[in-house]
């Protein structure tokens, strides 16, 4: 039993080498992760996937690993509503906290060929 724990603990350790050597070989530059989190009774699971994400960098599930390199940044937008959610999901109070009001709002950024996408559809 206690080779098989370590097998699987060794292949687990490979896998994420491997996945940390193709996150160098591509670099990932000007990559980032925008989490949109709105109301939800699961108060308990959205803490536990928050800290995974944000701290851990990594979140599992149905035995799929999501793994976060450390040089993509994560923005987290909560929703405008009447609910506290520094206090509902206090994970959020360790990071830095911007407030953008509607009229803030900077202007979005996009490649020309995404713009054409955009033009055909508006």
């Amino acid at each position: 039993m206690k080779k098989i724990k370590k097998d699987l603990k060794n292949r687990k350790e490979e896998e994420l080498q491997k996945i940390k050597k193709e996150e160098e070989d591509l670099g990932y530059n000007n990559v980032s992760i925008h989490l949109d989190i709105m109301v939800s009774e699961e108060t308990s699971l959205i803490n536990e996937f928050l800290f995974s994400f944000l701290v851990a960098k990594f979140y599992t599930t149905n035995g799929n690993i999501i793994y976060i390199p450390n040089n993509i940044k994560i923005y987290v937008e909560v929703s405008n509503s009447f609910e506290n959610y520094l206090k509902k999901f206090g994970i959020l109070n360790v990071f830095e906290i911007k407030n953008i009001a509607l009229g803030e709002l900077p202007e979005l950024e996009l490649e020309e060929y995404i713009k054409q996408i955009f033009n055909i559809f508006f």
